[in-house]
């Protein structure tokens, strides 16, 4: 039931996988997207979870979070029972309230240390 995201090498080897990153800082996104409980989230708190790991991942290479709008603008995409199993964009306003939602998550966590 439910999708399913797979990975194919170019060897020909298939594997499965719950949530995948890619790009130059991809095993730091792995070993964040390993600590959720993916199962637990709704798709909105998803997005806000990716949103705070790009941000998050950007802040530890020494790129400030909190200007992170004038330097790269976030594209996100989601396969959902609400999209029929299309890929689709994830909506500005959307992705604008997950950014809004991961600075302010950054900054407590920010706090607490």
């Amino acid at each position: 039931e439910g999708g399913k995201l797979f990975l194919v090498e170019p060897s020909g080897l298939c594997y499965e996988y719950k949530a995948w990153a890619v790009g130059k800082h991809r095993q730091a996104a792995k070993a964040e997207i390993e600590k959720l409980k993916l199962e637990d989230f709704d798709m909105k708190d998803l997005v806000k979870e990716a949103a705070r790991i790009i941000m998050a991942i950007r802040d530890e290479n020494k790129v400030t979070y909190r200007y992170i709008d004038k330097d790269v603008q976030i594209e996100l995409g989601w396969v959902g029972k609400h999209t029929e199993g299309r890929h689709e964009t994830v909506p500005n306003d959307v992705v604008a309230a997950a950014e809004e939602w991961a600075r302010a998550k950054l900054d407590e966590d920010d706090m607490d240390e």
